[in-house]
C-alpha cells in the first residue's frame, strides 16, 4: 500500500500543475527510505521519474537529478527514521543536495551556457534558487501531508484491527 500511495503521489505531483521543482518526488524519495527497503524505495522513486519523463522528456542531467534522488532515498533510510526532526533534517538535506548536485550538473555539461569558471558556476547556482526555494517548500509540505496521512491510516487500520478483535472476542466469550 505504502509503495502505491508513494508512486501515485509521485507521478501525480508532476503531472499535476505545481510550482517549478515544487513536486512529491523529494517527499516521495524520503518516505520511501523511511518506510521501504532502500531496493524499493529506488524502485518507487525512479519509476516516479521515468514514468514521467517519459512524458515530458529526457535530459542531460537526468543522472544527476536521479543520483540526487537516490541520496533522498538513503537520508530517508538514516535520518527519516530519527522522529520529526530527523524528518525535517532529511527534508532539508536533499532539497540542498540536489540543489547543489543538480545546479552543478547543469554547469557542468558541454551544452550549458555558463563559462565554465567561478563567475559561471555563481551565476548557475544564483538562476538556481528559485528552484530551491520551491522545492524545499514543495519537500516540507509533502513530507508533513504525506507524514500524517501515513499515520492516519495506520491509526484506523489498527483501530479496525482493535475493533474486529474486540467482536470477536466478544462473541467467543473472552
Amino acid at each position: 500500500m505504502d509503495m502505491i500511495i508513494l508512486l501515485a503521489t509521485g507521478i501525480l505531483s508532476r503531472i499535476l500543475p505545481h510550482l517549478p521543482n515544487a513536486t512529491a518526488i523529494g517527499a516521495s524519495a524520503i518516505l520511501s527510505g523511511k518506510r521501504l527497503s532502500v531496493k524499493d524505495g529506488l524502485i518507487v522513486t525512479f519509476a516516479s521519474m521515468l514514468i514521467t519523463d517519459i512524458i515530458f522528456g529526457f535530459h542531460d542531467v537526468m543522472w544527476a537529478v536521479y543520483g540526487s534522488f537516490a541520496i533522498s532515498v538513503v537520508l530517508g533510510r538514516t535520518l527519516g527514521r530519527k522522529g520529526v526532526f530527523g524528518l525535517g533534517a532529511a527534508g532539508v538535506s536533499s532539497s540542498v543536495l540536489f540543489y547543489v548536485i543538480t545546479n552543478t550538473a547543469v554547469w557542468m555539461s558541454p551544452v550549458s551556457a555558463y563559462t565554465k569558471d567561478i563567475a559561471g558556476y555563481s551565476a548557475c547556482m544564483a538562476a538556481g534558487i528559485p528552484f530551491f526555494r520551491s522545492m524545499l517548500i514543495g519537500d516540507m509540505i509533502y513530507l508533513a501531508g504525506l507524514s500524517i496521512l501515513f499515520h492516519w491510516i495506520r491509526k484506523v487500520s489498527f483501530g479496525k484491527v482493535c475493533s474486529s478483535f474486540a467482536k470477536i472476542s466478544a462473541r467467543m466469550g473472552i
